[in-house]
């Protein structure tokens, strides 16, 4: 593609962005004609305002970076082919301070200062965000408890704190007591960080939480994304949590040709989901399946080391590519191209820590295979066992088969 033009696109699909980040799936007129709609390329927003994803049958006007079809970029969206606001109007350089997203009417407004590298965010339930050019946050609210331990009986203190980004990642991640001794199961907060109430429950634990084991358990995120999973008639029989990680090969033609299922052997859950999105890891699954049902398991302090791996959780969309089994092959091709995989954590080593595969995932795989081939429209597609494909390294040995 050429490098500083701008190309006409029309919207042919508005379906989930996999890197959720307002993209649609655009056929470049006079260029994409021949491609079908749902192998389009997605092209991305950069414009000064957004109000929502342009829907299926709008004009774009595309760019993209580097002339590279995979990373377009559109400027200005239209509902008719000749309805835009002259380019010169919404580029950069006619507003070059701030650029104001209006996200709908609800009250939802964000203001990006360029010159000074700092975003502002409107709340409408009246919080007030600034986030600066050093990445410190600071939030507002005149609703929510302005003090932390006794002073939210009294709403004593300002209604403006700066959030601590490192200390409140941790808070999630570390316990401020830790080994017995306040403040040493976290690397960040300190003293001053943990309220009077909290050392008070520590020093005199009531009837109903006297225990200082953490929990290993993540509780369900409200605004956690599902996917549902349909049986051979397009029923759907369950649904799985979406955690799309950026380690994957994208496809613009995938046409699902085979389910290859893994285990994990000796990594726990957690384990797995962390290489999984960790980034530039090129190591991913389609799905995980844990041994038990139940919210997705983290890793956490825990005084036997042994964790329940519950958790079912998708990283990759159907129609890209998993690392998984990249590295053998499956008919001179590598095995990953055009795959769906589905790893267990399991394991067939009887001194393993984890447990062989559980009645739970056995359920979960049939009805994944039963939905995927649906997605497919293909009953025909094989289940492999990774472990019986040719390369090196050679994944983890199965003997069980579920088909």
């Amino acid at each position: 593609m050429r490098q500083n033009f701008l190309y006409d696109a029309l919207v042919v699909t508005n379906k989930v962005d996999p890197e959720l980040r307002g993209g649609v799936q655009a056929r470049i007129i006079g260029e994409t004609d021949e491609i079908d709609d749902d192998a389009q390329y997605f092209v991305r927003p950069d414009m000064t305002c957004l109000n929502a994803v342009p829907e299926k049958g709008y004009y774009l006007k595309v760019y993209f970076i580097d002339g590279d079809i995979r990373q377009g970029r559109y400027v200005a969206v239209s509902p008719s082919k000749d309805g835009f606001l002259d380019y010169n109007y919404t580029a950069k350089n006619s507003y070059p301070n701030v650029a104001v997203y209006n996200l709908g009417g609800d009250g939802f407004m964000r203001y990006y200062d360029r010159a000074k590298q700092m975003s502002t965010i409107d709340c409408p339930n009246g919080g007030h965000i600034v986030w600066d050019g050093e990445s410190k946050i600071l939030m507002t609210s005149d609703k929510a408890y302005t003090n932390a331990g006794n002073g939210a009986n009294n709403n004593e203190g300002v209604p403006e704190h700066a959030v601590l980004t490192e200390a409140s990642i941790d808070i999630f991640t570390a316990m401020p007591v830790g080994k017995g001794v306040l403040n040493q199961g976290s690397e960040y907060l300190t003293i001053p960080h943990v309220s009077t109430k909290t050392i008070e429950a520590y020093n005199n634990p009531t009837a109903e939480n006297r225990s200082n084991e953490p929990s290993v358990i993540v509780e369900g995120d409200p605004s956690a994304t599902f996917l549902p999973i349909h049986d051979a008639n397009g029923k759907t029989v369950d649904e799985v949590e979406l955690s799309l990680t950026r380690n994957y090969i994208s496809r613009f033609d995938k046409k699902i040709d085979k389910i290859i299922i893994g285990i994990s052997d000796s990594k726990t859950f957690p384990e797995m989901a962390d290489e999984f999105m960790k980034e530039g890891s090129q190591s991913s699954a389609h799905y995980l399946v844990g041994q038990i049902e139940g919210d997705p398991e983290i890793a956490s302090e825990s005084k036997t080391g042994i964790l329940n791996n519950s958790g079912f959780l998708q990283f990759v969309q159907l129609d890209q590519d998993a690392y998984y089994a990249s590295g053998v092959e499956y008919n001179d091709e590598a095995a990953n191209k055009n795959a769906v995989s589905i790893v267990l954590v399991a394991s067939e080593n009887p001194l393993s820590t984890i447990g062989s595969y559980s009645a739970y995932q056995k359920s979960m795989v049939k009805k994944l295979i039963a939905h995927i081939r649906a997605e497919a429209k293909d009953d025909t597609i094989p289940v492999i066992n990774a472990s019986d494909l040719v390369g090196r390294p050679s994944l983890p040995k199965m003997t069980v088969t579920f088909e």
